[in-house]
């Protein structure tokens, strides 16, 4: 009985950790070259790529663009603290940087 509760508590551990979600938004470029734009959304690649063997996942572009779409806010749209906030509980996400 005792380590049927211990799986059962371990498994709940361990499906809760695997749906940690982060939602981490492009940086604008405020430099005024926009062939610097890419940096933005690069920096959130790299972190995807490095949480990726980790219990956090790192939302893609692809499902921000779906609570965006969601929210009804264009894609290029300078978002509130607040948009921000609504965005990452669209997004299911936990953490939002």
């Amino acid at each position: 009985m005792a380590w049927t509760v211990a799986l059962l508590l371990s498994l709940t551990v361990a499906g809760w950790a695997r749906a940690q979600r982060c939602l981490v938004l492009p940086f604008p470029n405020r430099s005024g070259d926009p062939s610097l734009d890419w940096l933005g959304e690069s920096f959130v690649v790299g972190l995807r790529t490095a949480m990726a063997g980790s219990s956090v996942t790192v939302l893609s572009h692809d499902e921000r663009a779906r609570a965006l779409e969601l929210l009804g806010v264009p894609a290029g749209a300078e978002l509130s603290l607040a948009s921000q906030m609504r965005l990452a509980k669209a997004a299911d996400a936990r953490w939002l940087v």
